[in-house]
């Protein structure tokens, strides 16, 4: 019956698949120490600072304040904007999801250049959207295709450094794009890994939107805190369909703490260009794989000239106590690429010496 009344869009999604937990691959395999290198998280945890101000934290059957002025002041401060370009949300991905119930009516033309993250086509398709994918020409952004797709879109997503590849865009074709009537969202989740952003034309282009997170360089996953910037008057039509209270106290208590220790991002940051760089150069010795050139805190591995495929990979990976992602669920790579995360030094040194195991190379 259920199946009469739901709306024909959602039945046609396929739901956002979250990489594999410690928990359960211990249980399924039976390895104690397991190292997880597939969802970009922060290696270091979180700064102190957060974790003393949890341990504070008391007024828990409070409502949080709807307006979250102290994290749109913290936020101010971090990235330089005034708080009515900013919007707060549940993770980045409820600004994605905003930007959606925003803009986006019933058969509207949605870009997005493939491969990318997976909330884009998601929450595009979940507001009736018709999704028009640009294949990306080999390692990087098909510029063109995009451009030419601009002038029929009414929403362009664009991540930059890129998930699942790790390219940035060049600023003069984002300026190109927004010279079109589009709305083109740039999401930055990796910007603190790259250092630069896009941030800066938003008041001169009211049809640009910027999201960031706290999950990665801050190491804030587990609170979901994320936050967008924008021209005031677009952040005003979004904050028009946000629901007051997406974060928590606790979040928005912890967020402003963490926005605080800019030294803790730093480190976070430093560490990770520099194992980045000698993953790469570890994984390039490798005969058959091949690796992009990521500025995020993760690399792509491309393996279709091996023998195994992602998910053989993966699966041997994972009875070495080793989390990476497969790549198959994002659309336009298929099974010969996998994702890993730049984790600690002696995680990432698992990581090579696992992965040579798995393909013959030691």
């Amino acid at each position: 019956m259920i199946e009469k009344i739901v709306r024909d869009n959602i039945k046609k999604i396929n739901p956002y698949v979250s990489g594999r937990t410690r928990e359960e691959v211990a249980k399924e395999y039976g390895v104690k120490q397991i190292v997880k290198l597939a969802s970009n998280e922060n290696p270091f945890g979180c700064s102190d600072r957060v974790i003393k101000a949890i341990k504070k934290i008391r007024e828990i059957h409070l409502y949080p304040d709807t307006r979250f002025t102290e994290l749109k002041e913290a936020l101010s401060d971090y990235t330089g904007f005034s708080e009515d370009n900013i919007i707060v949300g549940n993770g980045s991905d409820e600004i994605i999801s905003l930007v959606s119930r925003t803009f986006i009516e019933h058969g509207d033309r949605v870009a997005i250049p493939v491969p990318n993250f997976l909330m884009y086509e998601l929450e595009s398709r979940v507001a009736g959207a018709f999704v028009v994918f640009i294949p990306s020409d080999e390692m990087y952004i098909d510029e063109g295709g995009v451009i030419q797709e601009s002038k029929k879109a009414k929403i362009v997503f664009i991540s930059s450094p890129n998930n699942p590849i790790g390219y940035v865009i060049r600023e003069s074709f984002l300026k190109e794009l927004l010279d079109s009537e589009s709305l083109i969202v740039v999401d930055e989740a990796y910007y603190e890994f790259y250092g630069k952003t896009f941030a800066k034309f938003v008041n001169s282009y009211e049809n640009l939107v910027i999201t960031r997170t706290l999950s990665k360089a801050f190491g804030l996953a587990g609170l979901r805190v994320g936050y967008g910037i924008g021209a005031k008057e677009t952040i005003e039509y979004m904050n028009k369909a946000r629901i007051p209270f997406s974060i928590s106290r606790i979040s928005a208590i912890c967020a402003v703490e963490a926005l605080k220790d800019i030294n803790f991002v730093k480190k976070t940051v430093e560490h990770t260009k520099r194992w980045r760089e000698w993953m790469r150069k570890e994984i390039m010795k490798i005969d058959g794989v091949k690796v992009s050139n990521s500025q995020a805190n993760f690399l792509l591995l491309d393996i279709r000239d091996t023998s195994l495929s992602s998910r053989e990979v993966e699966l041997e990976l994972l009875k070495r106590g080793v989390i990476v992602r497969e790549c198959s669920a994002f659309r336009g790579l298929g099974d010969g690429f996998i994702r890993v995360s730049i984790g600690r030094e002696q995680e990432n040194i698992r990581f090579i010496d696992s992965l040579k195991d798995v393909l013959g190379c030691t």
